[in-house]
């Protein structure tokens, strides 16, 4: 078996029946270790899930503190 494309993708839940998906397709050129090559795309997909990740949560929790401000600012 000659293995010419792999891909690997992640599913992030985000709550309240949201989620993100991240996909990454490569081809494995020849000459390249398979295993290797998935390895690689599956670190690369990990770290940027990661990331992503953080960014959305770090979105909502600015967004719920801009709530809360506001709130304390009608409330004064």
């Amino acid at each position: 078996m000659q293995i010419k494309s792999i891909s690997y993708h992640r599913v992030i839940n985000l709550g309240n029946y949201e989620s993100k998906r991240l996909e990454l397709f490569a081809e494995v050129q020849e000459g390249e270790d398979p295993e290797a090559a998935i390895s690689s795309l599956a670190e690369l997909v990990e770290r940027k899930a990661r990331e992503s990740f953080e960014l959305i949560f770090d979105i909502k929790e600015l967004k719920r503190e801009r709530r809360e401000l506001s709130q304390e600012v009608e409330r004064l």
